[in-house]
């Protein structure tokens, strides 16, 4: 820094820090401050088995998008002004439903999501228990979904499926960012989806016959050139549509509370009667 009088102060820039394998990242300090993160039990992580596939026709350059999507280089890091902050939007709570978790992440919350799942990706997309990456975005669900159990006393299958709903629309995120950078936009997919959703109600996988009807029906989109990986990562996509809706149908079945009883003081009523015969 040089001390000389007229020399201004240099801005403050944001600088992307890398994270190790053997590194648990920060979640969103920028809220939780330094204070160590509670551990919670890991989530049951309904991913497609064909994701595993997905990663050995396409080695990790479905995760490197979307890392460079997500992360700035450090060499650009140090040339991008650092932006005007955005007006407050007053917006309003999420409701008692099935989205309630995935609506109380915030946005970077939702970023850093997918971030750690490209990084899932590129250590073989094993998607384990075990795993850092894993629990990491199990810590950023759990934080949104006791929010929304603080305030709607959720039965544990509510919990279950508004949290498997959440990971699935962070998984749908980054296979529609993936697709788009290939070159193939993934509205024909959501299409299609709209079209024959009668068709595949009650779904949560593709089969062969499904692929291929899916595949003719991007050809015809402008999808000639798209390779197999490439389609298989549409057939991905398209899978997340149908958890979503799975998870929409168990939220509805789980209905009611029961995971903790909360407490309310006595009415005026009650009160008035007390010591009275």
């Amino acid at each position: 820094r040089d001390d000389r009088p007229g020399q201004p102060e240099p801005a403050e820039r944001p600088v992307a820090a890398a994270l190790r394998p053997d590194q648990t990242p920060c979640l969103n300090p920028s809220r939780h401050g330094p204070a160590v993160r509670k551990t919670v039990g890991p989530l049951f992580l309904d991913i497609p088995q064909n994701a595993r596939q997905i990663v050995g026709m396409k080695p990790p350059s479905i995760a490197l998008i979307l890392l460079a999507m997500l992360v700035a280089a450090p060499g650009q890091a140090q040339t991008i002004a650092t932006p005007a902050p955005a007006p407050a939007v007053v917006t309003p709570l999420p409701g008692n439903s099935v989205t309630c978790v995935y609506e109380y992440m915030s946005a970077e919350d939702r970023e850093l999501a997918l971030l750690l799942i490209a990084r899932e990706i590129v250590d073989g997309g094993r998607f384990r228990k075990t795993s850092m990456n894993v629990q990491a975005v199990d810590r950023l669900i759990e934080d949104a979904h006791e929010l929304c159990l603080n305030r709607f006393n959720w039965s544990i299958g509510r919990s279950n499926a508004a949290m498997g709903y959440a990971l699935t629309a962070i998984l749908a995120e980054a296979l529609s960012q993936a697709l788009d950078s290939f070159g193939h936009p993934s509205s024909p997919v959501a299409d299609y989806y709209r079209e024959n959703r009668a068709a595949l109600a009650g779904k949560v996988d593709l089969n062969r016959t499904d692929q291929a009807k899916l595949t003719a029906y991007l050809k015809l989109k402008g999808w000639e050139e798209a390779a197999d990986p490439e389609l298989a990562l549409a057939g991905l996509y398209l899978e997340t549509f149908l958890l979503k809706e799975n998870a929409q149908r168990e939220f509805t079945r789980a209905g009611g509370t029961g995971r903790r009883p909360i407490s309310r003081p006595p009415s005026r009523s009650s009160k008035s009667k007390r010591g009275k015969p």
